[in-house]
């Protein structure tokens, strides 16, 4: 008898899978997902930014892709296959920490806040920062037919530049974070989203 069978019912029954660490062949992940499925799991976090990597192609910004990256043709294969098996793919994009994948590029160098080494970040109180989130979150959120999108915002330090130094003597460090978790709920909400 197969798990699925004796699966008690639970609401969200997940796993994450981290590709943007460590990229296997495509095909692992769909050989996954018959797991996910023989085992009951209905739920896949897609785990694809991280400071090692950028492991989708996106048409707005295909300079973020980093080496072995699916294909969005390839990525809608994976969310088809998911969905036969009664798993929803929920994307996770890092908008705010796990940054360093980003800002190692020429054209983002300035987006870099925080330690490279630890608890680095996109400055939250660069303009470029949130247009770009916006550009990247809007394209994947159409990508993804889940209602949910995981926003990361986790393991950050926003004092490793001038601008967020600024804005934490004047109005406290947590306002910071406050603002910029609103500003991406509003952006997955206007895509029809629950961050």
């Amino acid at each position: 008898m197969s798990a699925r069978a004796n699966a008690r019912p639970l609401g969200i029954r997940g796993l994450m899978l981290d590709p943007a660490r460590l990229t296997e062949r495509h095909e692992f992940y769909f050989d996954m997902l018959e797991r996910m499925s023989d085992w009951g799991f209905n739920t896949l976090w897609w785990h694809f930014v991280d400071d090692e990597g950028f492991v989708l192609k996106l048409d707005g910004h295909p300079e973020l892709a980093s080496p072995l990256a699916f294909s969005k043709a390839e990525t809608r294969r994976l969310i088809r296959r998911a969905d036969e098996l009664g798993i929803e793919v929920v994307p996770e994009v890092e908008c705010l920490g796990h940054a360093t994948y980003i800002t190692h590029l020429p054209q983002y160098a300035h987006l870099a806040d925080g330690d490279p080494h630890h608890f680095n970040a996109l400055c939250p109180s660069h303009p470029d920062t949130m247009k770009l989130l916006r550009e990247v979150v809007e394209e994947v959120a159409d990508l993804f037919p889940s209602p949910m999108f995981h926003a990361g915002l986790d393991e950050v330090d926003l004092s490793g530049c001038a601008r967020c130094r600024r804005r934490i003597a004047k109005r406290g460090h947590w306002r910071i974070f406050a603002d910029h978790v609103c500003a991406l709920h509003d952006i997955l909400a206007g895509c029809g989203k629950r961050m």
